[in-house]
């Protein structure tokens, strides 16, 4: 359990961190463009996906919670991780990736109203399971 958290707590951080592909967009094809309006093109940065850093979000949580009544230092890595995540998000967002749509409010009230609670419903019944 605890090589599954810390897996979660660097391999996605560091993945993101990264960035091949920009790396090889900037270094690699930029200097080789016909012209400027096609080096512009490899500068502009990666894509920015909020349901990914919602998916990651999700699985920390629910990771974390699965296996709390066992392992109760999983919620402290679990909330390290979300730290760790935060963090490298907003570095990303702020200067790796280009600037996003919006997006509107129905991805959050879907994982705050179903998945969490799902995530919550299911960490009792495996809480009761280990217990009893």
């Amino acid at each position: 359990i605890y090589n599954l958290i810390f897996a979660e707590l660097f391999t996605i951080p560091i993945i993101k961190l990264t960035d091949i592909m920009g790396i090889v967009r900037k270094h690699i094809l930029a200097p080789r463009a016909a012209d400027q309006d096609e080096m512009n093109s490899y500068f502009v940065g990666g894509k920015f996906e909020l349901q990914e850093r919602y998916c990651d979000m999700t699985k920390v949580v629910f990771v974390s919670l699965f296996y709390s009544s066992i392992l109760p230092s999983s919620l402290f890595l679990g909330a390290l991780a979300l730290m760790i995540h935060f963090a490298v998000a907003k570095f990303c967002l702020l200067r790796m990736w280009r600037p996003s749509p919006d997006v509107g409010a129905s991805l959050s009230s879907l994982s705050r109203n179903y998945f969490f609670s799902s995530s919550l419903i299911i960490h009792f019944v495996m809480s009761a399971y280990w217990w009893s």
